[in-house]
Parts: C-alpha cells; sequence; structure tokens
C-alpha cells in the first residue's frame, strides 16, 4: 500500500517507489517510510516547490544530532535515487 504523499513531489515519490519494488522485487518498504518523511518534510518547508532541487536534498541531508553516520547515510540513499529518477522522468 502506498501512503499518500503531500508535497509537489508526490508523482516522482510514487514513481521510485514503484519502480524500485519492480527492479528489486521486494517491498522497498524502508526506503518508502523515508520518502514518506522526505515528502512530508519537503511539504513542510517547501510547499512552493514542484521538483527536487539541491537545496532541498541538502537541507534533508544535514546530520541530525545524536545521528550515526549509518542512518545519515540510508536517510540519504533514497533521496539519492528519488534524484536520479527525476531526473531520468523529465
Amino acid at each position: 500500500m502506498i501512503h499518500p504523499f503531500h508535497s509537489h513531489l508526490k508523482p516522482y515519490i510514487e514513481g521510485v517507489i514503484e519502480s524500485r519494488r519492480m527492479a528489486l522485487g521486494y517491498s522497498y518498504k524502508t526506503q518508502s517510510y523515508i520518502l514518506r518523511c522526505f515528502d512530508f518534510f519537503c511539504a513542510e518547508h517547501y510547499p512552493e516547490k514542484t521538483g527536487l532541487t539541491k537545496e532541498m536534498a541538502l537541507h534533508w541531508a544535514q546530520r541530525r544530532d545524536g545521528e550515526h553516520k549509518k542512518s545519515l547515510e540510508g536517510r540519504i540513499s533514497p533521496i539519492r535515487q528519488l534524484a536520479k529518477y527525476t531526473y531520468f522522468s523529465v
């Protein structure tokens, strides 16, 4: 089940989730959750943006207090996939 998305990135997020599920052959649940969190982040901080920007990605990629390097990498990886998907979908 795909959860509702709220930012203008909705079609891209849904597209990358579907394409990754088809390519990988598994649920892509953790990455989908991270993309959902990113969607809420974008809707809150960048409601006017209609596409993924470097500014948005860098803001998301800021290391949080107490966040381990591997957790940061895991949070960034799905956004990297989203960026690739967005770039090649245009």
